[in-house]
């Protein structure tokens, strides 16, 4: 997997450093339009989907506006006791904010379709973030589409340049941060099998794990202590590894969109149905994705993943 996600990283620092530039470029654009300019997209993915927009716009469940005073995250919250949700984002101002809001509304589609009862509910990190990230999968070779014509005439580079910028750079987004999260996850999981284990070790340890996972230094280093600045080994212990499972099972519904995107969508319109207390592999398992615990088969995915993406991969 590490070699793959190597060759993405250099293709994109390098041939694909234009796609970068692209994607990062400040734009002109109303943040109350991108929710209303996401529909008709949602509406070609699952009527299900447009359904969910169309109330959350008409309720004005959202917050999207720039806000000097607004803490610059983005996140949706769940309404439990109206049967609904609300998206809170801090635009940029740049075309991420595109994505990031196809992210959440991945999440508040389903809070909105859920029907279970506070008491009946779950905390499924690994099949939620497959909501948001799976429906950034799903739209990705249609992101450039749903950039506004007027945004579009501000810029020097075609609808076609900017259509492959977003979904390359959409597809490293969820790509991109596998090698890091695995590297926490592997050290995290090290050091409760070893709970005698010093700081100093720790520190060793991480080093030696960041070289297995592609990440170098200058020789004079022996040891790390970046792990420490990662609340959720403080805050939410084993937690983090998450990140990776939902990331790789979305990757997994992307190659399967590049095969046969009508079986795609309904592997993930199941997805979103199923009950928040399903546990992650009982869930992968139920709609056909591969079990990404099995050997090989993070490699295959992340292989396939480059391919579609036109990158040569080892």
């Amino acid at each position: 997997m590490v070699p793959v996600l190597t060759d993405i990283r250099e293709y994109l620092t390098e041939e694909g450093a234009k796609y970068q530039e692209i994607y990062n470029s400040q734009i002109t654009v109303d943040q109350n339009d991108i929710f209303p300019a996401i529909r008709p997209y949602l509406e070609q993915v699952d009527p299900e989907l447009t359904e969910a927009m169309d109330h959350m716009l008409s309720c004005g469940l959202y917050d999207v506006e720039e806000g000097t005073y607004k803490a610059q995250v983005g996140f949706t919250t769940d309404l439990n006791y109206y049967g609904d949700a609300f998206i809170f984002l801090d635009p940029d101002g740049t075309y991420y904010d595109y994505t990031v809001s196809v992210h959440e509304f991945g999440h508040y589609n389903r809070f909105y379709h859920n029907t279970e009862g506070l008491l009946e509910q779950g905390n499924n990190v690994d099949l939620s973030e497959i909501h948001s990230q799976g429906l950034e999968v799903l739209l990705a070779d249609r992101m450039g589409q749903i950039v506004s014509k007027e945004t579009l005439e501000e810029a020097d580079y075609s609808r076609e340049e900017l259509n492959e910028a977003i979904t390359l750079m959409q597809l490293y987004d969820v790509a991109g941060a596998l090698t890091q999260v695995a590297l926490i996850s592997d050290f995290e999981i090290q050091v409760y099998e070893n709970p005698e284990m010093s700081l100093e070790e720790m520190a060793k340890l991480y080093y030696n794990l960041s070289a297995k996972y592609g990440f170098y230094y200058v020789s004079q280093i022996t040891s790390l202590y970046d792990w420490s600045e990662v609340p959720h080994l403080y805050n939410s212990p084993c937690y983090y590894i998450s990140y990776l499972t939902s990331a790789l099972s979305s990757l997994d519904l992307f190659t399967l969109f590049g095969e046969d995107r009508h079986a795609a969508v309904e592997t993930y319109m199941e997805l979103t149905t199923l009950p928040s207390y399903v546990p992650y592999c009982s869930g992968i398992e139920s709609v056909g994705l591969r079990d990404v615990f099995e050997k090989g088969v993070p490699g295959d995915i992340v292989t396939e993943t480059a391919e579609m993406m036109g990158i040569y991969a080892h």
